[in-house]
């Protein structure tokens, strides 16, 4: 019997370079208030009440918020290694919905390689649903990875995230506006 986390609807792989340090891009899955920027922007929702516990055991909850739409999520984190290895499951409350989160992050040439990991997809079509969120807003992360100041401040001062936030901030919005723009362009 194929276990569903084998099937290849229920998995989604995704690998991707990032031009920072590993320390970066792990921020990027525990900070709260980076976390509280691109957690579900790819669909309009803004996270709110943003608890990361980031260690073994430790939970993660969230509220996701849009006009009309609240959803919240809730998890654990099974396996932490400090800018190398994250793993989490996650549910959305009042769904049948279970997932389980592997990131995976190895230096490269002062990059960062990633290999992300879901599972638990229902179907295909919650698969791909999910591939267009994470990699819309991986799209965004690396975004602000580039844009320099934050990871100038970064650099400098490894608890000084309102920098790299801003970056970030700056990308969600730019991804809102051409959301936006493609919708009135397909009208």
């Amino acid at each position: 019997m194929t276990e569903p986390a084998d099937h290849p609807d229920n998995v989604l792989r995704i690998e991707r370079r990032f031009s920072a340090p590993p320390e970066m891009v792990f921020a990027m899955f525990t900070r709260p208030e980076l976390v509280r920027v691109w957690n579900a922007a790819s669909h309009g929702f803004r996270a709110q009440d943003v608890q990361i516990d980031a260690r073994p055991g430790g939970v993660l909850s969230l509220r996701n918020v849009k006009p009309g739409v609240e959803e919240r999520e809730e998890g654990v984190f099974h396996e932490v290694r400090p800018h190398s290895r994250l793993v989490w499951s996650y549910r959305y409350l009042g769904t049948d919905f279970f997932s389980t989160v592997s990131v995976d992050l190895t230096p490269n040439d002062g990059s960062t390689r990633m290999a992300f990991r879901q599972t638990g997809f229902p179907d295909s079509g919650s698969r791909d649903e999910h591939a267009y969120g994470w990699n819309a807003v991986l799209a965004m992360m690396e975004t602000a990875l580039l844009a320099g100041s934050g990871a100038t401040r970064f650099a400098a001062d490894r608890d000084g995230m309102d920098g790299f936030a801003a970056d970030l901030e700056a990308a969600r919005k730019r991804f809102e506006a051409e959301q936006t723009t493609g919708d009135t362009e397909r009208a």
